[in-house]
């Protein structure tokens, strides 16, 4: 895949990072709080663009995890790089490097793919139900679950795979972003916790795009435990989320959702 010049790109980003100011063509696509990294769009002035994702690099420690190939940036990028080889679908990885600037700021810049105008998952499934779409209903959540059986076959837990981090392109193609609370874990030690959070955030998700028709999640949920072949203590963990999570949706919000899993 063709995109904007390494050295265009990185100048971009020094001037940005320096003065705020970004050359015509280019945006901050979004920043994150208390100054924990921004997502901008780069490219040349009428033609290609490219995703760049920030991360400073403040403290000692965060230079050391940096040198040992254990920070945030590098971590969520081995991880994206390895997915897209084993063929999911995800924006295609394009570079990871570190920009230096005088005197002492350090940050971490990963660069992919500009899928250009995108729906959120979570979004999309409640037009289809609106539209009453099973096909594409379906077709979202064969997709979701899907994906999750290929990240726990690679031995990957990622408390962030739910519906928000699935978007729709123009072409109707499903695609996965967003990987750095992503963490590959050794044979045998996939910490059953963290799976459980997993699920049942997903399922949360699924509850808040379908509310108040909460059957649909309790079929999806039956669809998930079934597929990804989850243990008792995962279901537990998971359920107690689900529970914990719409009874704060009750007292902040005043929308009630219960569901009868099979689990």
């Amino acid at each position: 895949m063709s995109y904007p010049d390494a050295h265009l790109v990185d100048d971009i980003v020094r001037q940005w990072l320096v003065t705020k100011d970004l050359v015509d063509g280019c945006s901050v696509l979004h920043q994150r709080p208390k100054g924990r990294g921004t997502l901008l769009r780069i490219g040349e002035p009428g033609g290609r663009t490219v995703i760049v994702k920030l991360w400073p690099t403040r403290s000692a420690r965060e230079v050391l995890k940096c040198t040992l190939g254990i920070s945030n940036g590098f971590r969520e990028w081995r991880i994206h790089r390895y997915l897209a080889r084993l063929g999911l679908h995800v924006p295609t990885p394009l570079r990871y490097s570190r920009l230096k600037l005088v005197p002492d700021g350090r940050f971490e810049v990963m660069v992919v793919q500009d899928l250009g105008p995108t729906v959120a998952g979570l979004s999309y499934l409640k037009t289809c139900l609106q539209n009453e779409d099973e096909e594409r209903i379906e077709r979202l959540e064969h997709e979701v679950i899907e994906v999750a059986a290929t990240l726990l076959r690679s031995r990957i837990i990622d408390i962030d795979h739910h519906l928000g981090n699935f978007v729709v392109n123009d072409n109707e193609d499903i695609l996965r972003i967003d990987f750095e609370c992503a963490r590959r874990w050794l044979p045998g030690r996939v910490p059953l916790g963290a799976l459980g959070t997993m699920i049942g955030r997903l399922v949360c998700s699924h509850v808040y795009a379908c509310q108040p028709h909460v059957e649909r999640s309790e079929a999806f949920a039956a669809r998930v435990a079934d597929r990804l072949r989850l243990s008792g203590p995962v279901l537990s963990t998971a359920n107690a989320l689900i529970v914990r999570n719409l009874g704060k949706q009750l007292e902040h919000q005043g929308i009630e959702s219960r569901l009868a899993l099979s689990w």
